[in-house]
């Protein structure tokens, strides 16, 4: 089987939480309508890992009920053609990722910046750009900061909203664009391979509450910033998803957050 940008991931990750004898363990999971969690813990505390539910690719499928997920079979559950599976390996991937961030303090060589995602990604970003998923609020922003070259692709024809382009478009956009903002959505239908493949010279931010992957492999692989949610209020926030909520939902429980290289200045 070929290896995909999320296993190299999640093959990252693991040997990290074995080199720093982190006894993490899986504590509570469950498949939201908007977004999927997975609780990790142990005596450092919990941490939350939050992926979007891919409802497009569940519609119309006949699926089997995912396996447990489990720290041993995360490489089986994100290499997995079942949706089900993989949204709860790409989550049980960010609680892990989030844990030696900021449990462990894993952020050695980072730079990281806190504050109001929607300002800090647009003090990176460079025209023409390409916004990955029809992410509404971030489009307004880029917008009243006054960018005019935005094109925005999305996976979903429900989600289009008459402003969105079909993301099969991209290859004949994506080498004109400076900067790419992708969804971590991406992360669970493993389109970021394809944008990571194509995108040359441009800068690639992964944003979202689904894009918080440890940095470290991410910057490697050919991403340029990490734009996600640390979850402070985990109870809220399961509650939250649990009654069907999703990101600005429970981003009042989250601290936002932004990583680049250490080199790298805003």
């Amino acid at each position: 089987m070929v290896k995909l940008f999320i296993d190299e991931i999640v093959e990252w990750v693991l040997k990290r939480i074995k080199k720093l004898k982190c006894r993490t363990k899986v504590l509570d999971y469950s498949i939201g309508r908007s977004y999927s969690y997975v609780l990790v813990g142990d005596d450092r505390g919990r941490s939350l890992g939050l992926a979007l539910t891919p409802i497009e690719d569940i519609i119309g499928c006949k699926l089997t009920p995912s396996r447990r997920p489990s720290i041993g079979n995360l490489p089986e559950m994100v290499s997995s053609i079942n949706p089900l599976e993989k949204v709860l390996g790409v989550a049980l991937l960010n609680a892990l990722s989030s844990h030696l961030l900021w449990r462990v303090n894993d952020t050695d060589r980072l730079r990281v910046e806190f504050g109001d995602l929607l300002e800090l990604t647009c003090k990176l970003v460079e025209e023409p750009i390409m916004v990955v998923g029809n992410m509404a609020p971030l489009v307004r922003s880029l917008k009243e900061h006054g960018f005019k070259r935005i094109y925005v692709t999305e996976r979903n024809p429900s989600f289009r909203c008459g402003i969105s382009l079909s993301d099969n478009i991209f290859l004949r956009l994506i080498g004109s664009c400076r900067s790419l903002v992708v969804t971590g959505a991406t992360l669970v239908n493993d389109t970021i391979d394809l944008f990571l493949e194509f995108k040359g010279n441009s800068k690639l931010l992964l944003v979202g509450p689904t894009a918080s992957i440890h940095p470290k492999p991410a910057f490697k692989l050919g991403v340029s910033v990490i734009a996600s949610l640390a979850v402070e209020d985990i109870d809220s926030t399961i509650e939250v998803i649990k009654l069907g909520g999703s990101r600005w939902d429970f981003t009042r429980y989250c601290r936002q957050y932004l990583i680049l290289p250490k080199t790298h200045k805003l």
